[in-house]
């Protein structure tokens, strides 16, 4: 212990984060899949540090592909389920592993994760519990999603986590291994949830300093219902989905990218709702018929007799 501290006495942060990224890099080996996949600015991958997360595996990997992104890189930390066994199996999965303790080196792990597998395009972390998710993806493509951030000359979306549960007791997980998701978990509470504006957190200054914050309102929210059950008061925001540049730095904190231009889902919603707002005042017209009903339906019976079957 007194070895440590006389080391960090003696080192510059810089040169002991370089030291402990090359630490890193020599203790993570590639076991299946692609190594590296290169995007163009409208793509992105996701990366996920995992242990034993064979429960949510098939549910996250069949939500992040059917919302677009190209490919999912697995860094698993000695999982003793069948988590590397059910990814490696899928076209769309690579896997990574490691034995490191992720206590003493998450933010290393993630960033040489990001870093040395995604080249180019989009980068989305979230852990093995956490389906990513922003407003009206039913009808805007993950694509012109990432249209919008790059026309706009944004780097990083900010992230808020809700916490989802089920009805069931947990004594179901016992028996249940395989279930929807997205079915079962569906209730939330906020009535434990803290918000504080991005610039007056206390994380701020030693993370987020150099972010160029778009939205003056944008919050950091803590708690939740892990704050209502347990008493943590965890933070439930995160810059998840970022470009691919070396202009950032990624993960000095395990919620935070440093050096972004930053926007949340929020902007993006308001800039589609005034868009459907101008559409429907200016551009939309009501249908109207130019015939009456006798006369359609008489059209529709004669094409029936001279169109084949």
């Amino acid at each position: 212990m007194a070895l440590k501290h006389l080391l960090k006495a003696l080192v510059p942060p810089r040169a002991r984060r370089y030291l402990r990224d090359r630490f890193v890099a020599f203790n993570v080996r590639h076991f299946a899949g692609l190594k590296v996949v290169r995007l163009a600015p409208d793509e992105a991958a996701v990366t996920c540090l995992v242990k034993n997360g064979e429960y949510y595996l098939r549910a996250f990997i069949d939500h992040h592909l059917r919302q677009g992104f190209r490919h999912i890189f697995i860094l698993d930390n000695g999982s003793s389920d069948e988590t590397v066994q059910i990814a490696a199996a899928h076209p769309n999965v690579s896997v990574f592993q490691t034995s490191l303790d992720v206590g003493m080196y998450q933010g290393n792990l993630k960033r040489h994760l990001a870093q040395r597998t995604v080249k180019g395009g989009w980068c989305l972390d979230v852990d093995i519990d956490e389906f990513f998710d922003y407003p009206y993806s039913h009808v805007v493509p993950l694509k012109r999603f990432l249209r919008y951030l790059n026309s706009n000359h944004f780097t990083v979306v900010i992230n808020q986590m809700l916490d989802l549960y089920s009805e069931n007791t947990l004594s179901h997980l016992l028996v249940t291994v395989d279930e929807d998701i997205h079915s079962v978990y569906r209730f939330f509470d906020l009535s434990e949830v803290e918000r504080v504006l991005y610039r007056k957190s206390t994380l701020t200054p030693k993370y987020g300093n150099r972010n160029t914050v778009t939205d003056p309102g944008l919050e950091l929210l803590y708690g939740g219902i892990r704050k209502r059950l347990y008493g943590i008061n965890c933070l439930l925001t995160k810059h998840s989905l970022f470009k691919r540049s070396d202009d950032l730095d990624l993960f000095p904190h395990v919620h935070f990218v440093y050096r972004g231009v930053f926007t949340s889902v929020t902007e993006l919603k308001r800039e589609i709702e005034r868009f459907i707002k101008v559409h429907n005042k200016e551009l939309a017209k009501p249908f109207r018929w130019t015939k009456d009903a006798a006369t359609i339906i008489g059209a529709v019976e004669r094409a029936k007799k001279v169109l084949p079957n």
